[in-house]
């Protein structure tokens, strides 16, 4: 969802800071400068890097809720540098988890990597279909105020704090 919500969020962010094509173009741009930096710092230590990614987002998910235009530009970059450390550190883990142990083959049904990536590649698929209808919910939700899209940028900033508090 996070990765895939600038595109569904942009007629809103065009309409709540008046914003033109061309600036829209630099959210874009500082997006995924973001993701690009996060994915090149996460190699070292990949449980920190998934870890701090998610926190990363999340807080800046809820910056983004009370943005302003100014504000939104760092905003967009540091939710792409948390997706960019964690996505690359979640793909690493799962690409490189053993299958059956030093002493145990996997079973015949496949190895627990490849579940693990194609499981990977589900939720990916999911959340890319879930986010337009989750920002137009949202919208309905807030009444479509002044403050629009709030309830969005706040609900994706918990789904991060609810799986880490999840697997605690």
């Amino acid at each position: 969802i996070g990765t895939v919500m600038l595109g569904p969020a942009l007629p809103l962010m065009a309409a709540r800071w008046q914003l033109a094509d061309s600036g829209l173009g630099a959210l874009f741009v500082m997006f995924f400068a973001g993701q690009f930096c996060g994915s090149w710092l996460a190699t070292p230590r990949l449980r920190l890097s998934l870890m701090l990614g998610a926190w990363v987002s999340a807080w800046a998910l809820v910056l983004l809720a009370f943005a302003g235009v100014a504000t939104a530009h760092l905003a967009l970059f540091c939710v792409g540098l948390g997706l960019g450390a964690g996505l690359t550190a979640g793909n690493v883990l799962l690409g490189t988890a053993q299958s059956g142990g030093k002493d145990r083959p996997s079973s015949g049904r496949g190895s627990s990597r490849s579940r693990l990536l194609a499981l990977l590649n589900v939720c990916w698929g999911v959340g890319a279909i879930s986010c337009a209808p989750l920002l137009n919910t949202s919208l309905h939700l807030s009444g479509l105020h002044a403050a629009r899209g709030q309830f969005f940028f706040l609900g994706l900033a918990l789904i991060p704090i609810g799986v880490f508090l999840a697997r605690r």
